[in-house]
């Protein structure tokens, strides 16, 4: 993993996520690039709106004088590479179009806690899931960042594994040695199915190169019986696969995404499949 993007707002819930990016980078030796997108202003062809696109002109050069005062920061502190990055536009797609002209490896972006209303994360975070294909790891705001020993994984045994997608995870998982615990939630009282053994074997073959295990977990929900897990095995990251009117539409459901990535108490890496 040589190339991290941590998506900020600039706001104190962003920080966090902005603190453990850099101390991820520091570990694995990544560059790492602070990325803040300014919406863009009314431009319309109004002299009365003059002050509007003078403001928005100041709030960039703010953001950028901002971003990179908080990159020197980091990057003294933790001795790396950091670079600030403004730019304006739409949010989602910016930051979607940076991940994919930059070639990077991981996109980092923070979970707001309950209450900030106005935080950026929330419904961008969503956006960024539900319109993006590569691997985002979400930082909850009160996490403090702690190497890495144990990841937890879970996972239905419902369609093929792809390997490509799952590179972020195995980079991880190599760089800190970490083990992986693969959790299947049986939520009925039948065995699993021929397809679903299957694809268990599977990902036992795609994790065979580290340490690993499978736990299975019968609750009739599939949020409550990882939630369990996690309370009694210490985790430092969880990893579900984000397929598309898959897994993690059935676990979460589209309108209930935020409120789930809000409750995480532990970083949620999200894999998605292209």
């Amino acid at each position: 993993m040589k190339k991290i993007i941590v998506a900020t707002d600039l706001s104190v819930a962003s920080k966090n996520a902005t603190s453990y990016a850099a101390a991820l980078a520091s570990h694995i030796n990544a560059e790492l690039t602070l990325l803040s997108v300014t919406p863009p202003g009314l431009l319309l062809d109004d002299s009365m709106l003059a002050p509007l696109i003078i403001t928005q002109a100041e709030i960039i050069e703010k953001n950028k004088t901002t971003l990179k005062a908080e990159a020197e920061n980091l990057s003294s502190f933790y001795n790396i590479n950091v670079q600030p990055l403004v730019v304006e536009g739409d949010p989602v797609n910016s930051i979607l179009n940076i991940v994919k002209q930059m070639n990077s490896d991981l996109l980092i972006v923070g979970a707001r806690g309950k209450g900030n209303s106005n935080a950026f994360f929330g419904s961008t975070t969503t956006a960024l899931l539900n319109k993006g294909n590569g691997p985002v790891l979400i930082i909850p705001e009160t996490y403090t960042y702690t190497p890495i020993k144990n990841i937890a994984y879970a996972s239905d045994f419902s369609s093929s594994t792809e390997l490509i997608s799952h590179v972020a995870l195995f980079m991880l998982a190599e760089s800190f040695n970490a083990n992986i615990d693969v959790i299947h939630v049986q939520t009925t009282h039948f065995d699993l199915t021929q397809p679903q053994v299957i694809e268990k074997m599977n990902i036992n073959q795609l994790l065979s190169k580290f340490s690993h295990s499978f736990h299975n977990i019968k609750n009739e929900k599939v949020e409550a019986g990882i939630k369990e897990f996690l309370k009694e095995n210490e985790s430092q990251i969880l990893t579900l696969v984000a397929r598309k009117h898959n897994f993690f539409e059935k676990l979460f459901g589209i309108e209930n995404t935020p409120t789930i990535i809000n409750k995480t108490k532990i970083p949620l890496l999200i894999i998605q499949p292209a």
